[in-house]
C-alpha cells in the first residue's frame, strides 16, 4: 500500500504508524510468534492536518519520521494484509523521539 499515490489521506488528529519489528529474543531465548505482544514502537508515515477545536485547527506535535511509543492495543489496523500499519489518534501516543529533540 502506497501513501504517496494519492489514494489515502489521513484526517484531522490521526497518525499513521508502522510498527517497528518486534524483538524476537528475550534474555537470549527465542519467543514464538504466538506469544509475542505487538510492538509498541513505530515510525510515523503520515498524519492529518491537526485537531479541530472550535473554528481552528491546531497542528499536531508529531511529524513524519518520528519514532513514537504507544500502548500495545492502541489504534486500528489500517490494512488487513499488513497488521503493522496502525492508525492512531495523536492523544494515544505516549511519547516520541525525533533527532534533535531531547
Amino acid at each position: 500500500m502506497d501513501f504517496e499515490d494519492g489514494n489515502w489521506r489521513v484526517l484531522y488528529d490521526k497518525v499513521l504508524v508502522e510498527r517497528l519489528a518486534p524483538e524476537a529474543e528475550k534474555a537470549g531465548l527465542a519467543v514464538p510468534d504466538a506469544h509475542q505482544r505487538p510492538n509498541t514502537l513505530g515510525k510515523v508515515l503520515a498524519h492529518g492536518q491537526g485537531r479541530v477545536e472550535g473554528a481552528r485547527i491546531l497542528p499536531l506535535t508529531v511529524k513524519v519520521g518520528d519514532v513514537v511509543k504507544f500502548t500495545a492495543y492502541s489504534g486500528v489496523p489500517l490494512d488487513d494484509d499488513n497488521p503493522n500499519l496502525v492508525l492512531l489518534r495523536e492523544d494515544e501516543i505516549l511519547a516520541f523521539y525525533r533527532d534533535g529533540v531531547g
